[in-house]
């Protein structure tokens, strides 16, 4: 049996059961990656950063709810992060698509707009939350940022900013 590091540098990894989430997938690792790379002045970080932020925003591993830490609105925001970083116009265009996703999502019928969703062995479950991490106001505040370019330091709440 390979490990997952053997796998990973021979380009076969096997394990899909992760999630490409702002929280502990490639968006939120490759940020980091990129923040130290420019903290560093280390280009080849920033490189793989960016090479796995673009891998990441397109293939969305695990990710089916609008929600900031498992879902749509992380990887929005940390590709508008990403923009705000590097000014490479593909982030910006990622999080204004991912954006338009996470719209689809809304229903006035839901208490609070937006329902987190979990898949959980076979079952997918929704859940009414208002909160940052997990309900409706990370979605919203990610939206805003996006759609009107407004920097407030809401995201230092997620490392994504300075206070």
């Amino acid at each position: 049996m390979t490990s997952p590091l053997e796998e990973y540098k021979n380009g076969s990894v096997l394990n899909k059961d992760t999630r490409d989430a702002w929280c502990y997938g490639t968006p939120g690792v490759a940020y980091s990656l990129l923040i130290a790379g420019k903290t560093l002045n280390n280009q080849s970080y920033i490189d793989c950063a960016v090479s796995g932020m673009k891998l990441a925003s397109k293939r969305l591993y695990n990710i089916f709810s609008p929600s900031f830490c498992h879902g749509l609105s992380g990887v929005a925001y940390i590709c508008n992060r990403f923009y705000e970083e590097t000014n490479i116009s593909d982030f910006k265009e990622a999080a204004c698509k991912l954006v338009d996703d996470i719209i689809k999502f809304y229903n006035e019928e839901f208490p609070f707009g937006f329902k987190n969703i979990e898949e959980s062995e076979g079952s997918t479950k929704y859940y009414d939350y208002v909160g940052l991490i997990d309900g409706t106001a990370g979605i919203l505040l990610t939206i805003l940022a996006i759609q009107n370019s407004k920097k407030t330091p809401w995201d230092c709440a997620f490392l994504l900013s300075e206070v």
